[in-house]
């Protein structure tokens, strides 16, 4: 995982910024601009590339995980794969997992299915 600092230079969080906004404060669920900017990024994919054709198969081997909302929220993908179609579009698969929790016992742990809304 790698985020941005204020100058837009990208890096690994720590733990400590790793729920901070590019200016060092910490975000929020509740806003809709109070981002942190981080995201996964693979390395050593393994595939196919047709140039002719325009097409495309990489896959990647590993997780990345996400705790959303104070850890109400985790959410993880396995092995990822980018499937590249001849006219341009793509599509990125993985196995996904998660549960939820609730705020009065963050010890639950609820599949996505047993969650009401």
């Amino acid at each position: 995982m790698e985020k941005p600092d204020s100058a837009d230079v990208w890096s690994e969080p720590t733990g400590t910024t790793k729920c901070q906004d590019l200016n060092g404060k910490a975000v929020t669920a509740g806003s809709v601009t109070s981002l942190t900017r981080n995201r996964v990024v693979f390395h050593n994919g393994t595939g196919t590339v047709n140039r002719s054709a325009g097409t495309a198969t990489i896959h990647w081997q590993g997780s990345c995980t996400s705790v959303f909302c104070g850890g109400l929220t985790y959410w993880s993908a396995t092995d990822p794969t980018l499937t590249v179609k001849a006219d341009g579009t793509a599509t990125l698969t993985a196995t996904a997992t998660g549960y939820g929790t609730g705020m009065n016992d963050p010890t639950r742990r609820s599949s996505p299915s047993a969650m009401s809304p």
